[in-house]
């Protein structure tokens, strides 16, 4: 009788089918891997197009430096002129509308008296 020698670690075809899990496994977890590599890659691209707007906002500033100074001085007096006025304009509509509420809450006043005066009682007769 002849014995065979059994190698002491089984390959992977002998026992339990050990690529077949190796199969199974990658046939799971592909589709996440292929996802998340597609996004690495739209990631990488983004990346190089942020880059190129970066460097070419670099080279605005850059030429803005070397432009000649603009006289900003009028602006600011325009720009402080119409906030002015956009604050007396304010305070203007909030005293009308001040002016409103007072006006409101007294014919709210009148109406609810001369209610009450339509619907009181008839004065008694004097007493003679």
């Amino acid at each position: 009788m002849s014995q065979e020698k059994s190698s002491p670690i089984p390959s992977p075809d002998e026992v339990g089918g050990g690529s077949e899990m190796a199969a199974g496994i990658m046939a799971v977890i592909q589709p996440s891997v292929q996802l998340l590599d597609s996004q690495i890659v739209s990631t990488k691209r983004a990346q190089a197009v942020l880059a190129e707007k970066i460097q070419d906002m670099a080279d605005l500033l850059h030429n803005l430096g070397e432009e000649p100074e603009y006289d900003l001085d009028v602006y600011t007096r325009k720009i402080d002129d119409s906030k002015r006025r956009i604050t007396n304009a304010g305070s203007t509509l909030e005293k009308i509308h001040d002016r409103l509420s007072k006006l409101q809450r007294e014919i709210a006043r009148q109406v609810h008296k001369e209610k009450t005066e339509m619907t009181a009682p008839a004065p008694a007769p004097p007493k003679r």
